[in-house]
């Protein structure tokens, strides 16, 4: 952010350069045409998958220790455990998992955008 002259403050505008798929966009970048790119793409995305599910018990393990000073539980269904414990460690896991496969599968998308020129299979550009 800056102040202009006024004293209002202005955001500073992302550019292209900030955003490899509106790189991509801005050179002309289509959908991904074709029988092997949509075969690669789908490995990819799996594997995307794959590491979101791994990265994400890790860090819930890890979140769930930081904030109660309790290993993570192993099967929050067990009756013996408690209810409220149950619910926050589903809370966390679910939030957890969600920001995870986001983030995982931006960053996904951008490498295949910096790799072939072209947004995934699938993927349309976004409307203005």
């Amino acid at each position: 952010m800056r102040m202009d002259g006024s004293g209002v403050v202005a955001r500073k505008a992302k550019t292209t350069a900030d955003d490899p798929i509106k790189q991509a966009e801005a050179a002309g970048a289509s959908r991904t045409h074709g029988r092997g790119s949509k075969q690669l793409w789908k490995v990819y995305s799996k594997g995307a998958t794959l590491l979101s599910g791994v990265l994400t018990l890790q860090l819930t393990r890890s979140l769930w220790q930081l904030a109660t000073r309790k290993k993570a539980p192993n099967a929050p269904e067990h009756p013996d455990f408690d209810i409220r414990e149950a619910l926050m460690w589903a809370v966390l896991s679910g939030v957890t998992a969600e920001l995870v496969k986001v983030a995982v599968s931006r960053k996904t998308a951008q490498y295949w955008v910096r790799s072939t020129g072209n947004l995934p299979p699938n993927m349309e550009p976004l409307k203005k």
